[in-house]
């Protein structure tokens, strides 16, 4: 798994609320209707964190720090990838969602109400192997499979010493072509969960297992399913990772 990232500095460019609407299928990937328009958000720090809440956000591809104040998607929020992309670095159109809380509550969480554009067949986000994956409601790609960011796309600190719950409310839509990482891995005891006190915890409620998809893994101290809620994963059969072995030769 990859390395807390350093902080990038601020985005090059304030969100551009302008994006103009084209329906299902526009070539920008704003879905509004003709006459509405999205918001264009750029990679960087977000000091206080980011709310999507009553608007379409197009996120250009990269890493988006969440310096204190989470990562919130709330009422008739809903985010896409930003087409087309112009592939960024080791991101390609991907992005990676890392949260560095300031405090217990900086969480990252998703309303029950958001991505009320469900429905809406998205297909243009892809797999970590690179292909595609169709979309309902709030659409995130990470990064490729491979080093630095080995297709992490929501990760929280690891060196966190608080207990956070992460609420991914699926009612909406969400579509996660990427691998979710929640856990406090540098913390003393961590090694035994059970003399631990600070889980990262990841909680689905609501109604979400039958629009919320996974094409990916997750990673988490403690999952939590509530209401009618269930997990569809779809694993990269294709997936490798190096492991050093000892080995005697004569």
């Amino acid at each position: 798994m990859p390395n807390d990232p350093a902080n990038p500095g601020p985005p090059d460019f304030a969100p551009n609320p302008s994006i103009p609407g084209g329906g299902v299928g526009a070539v920008n990937g704003c879905q509004l209707p003709v006459g509405q328009f999205c918001t264009l958000y750029y990679p960087g720090e977000y000091v206080g964190g980011l709310t999507i809440k009553n608007e379409m956000a197009l996120f250009m591809p990269g890493l988006y720090y969440m310096n204190g104040g989470g990562f919130h998607i709330d009422a008739n929020g809903i985010v896409h990838m930003a087409r087309p992309c112009g592939p960024i670095a080791d991101f390609v159109c991907g992005v990676l969602i890392y949260n560095k809380p300031g405090n217990a509550n900086d969480d990252i969480t998703f309303a029950a109400n958001a991505g009320q554009y469900k429905g809406n067949s998205y297909s243009q986000i892809l797999s970590g192997a690179g292909e595609p994956v169709s979309c309902t409601g709030n659409c995130f790609q990470g990064p490729p499979v491979a080093f630095p960011h080995y297709g992490v796309v929501f990760m929280n600190d690891r060196s966190t010493t608080w207990e956070m719950e992460h609420n991914f409310q699926g009612g909406g839509g969400l579509t996660i072509a990427g691998t979710m990482y929640f856990t406090n891995s540098f913390l003393p005891n961590k090694s035994d969960l059970a003399g631990s006190t600070a889980y990262q915890t990841l909680e689905l409620r609501g109604n979400p297992g039958s629009t919320t998809r996974v094409v990916g893994q997750i990673l988490v101290d403690s999952l939590i399913l509530g209401g009618n809620a269930s997990i569809n994963m779809t694993l990269n059969p294709n997936t490798t990772l190096p492991i050093r072995k000892l080995a005697l030769l004569r």
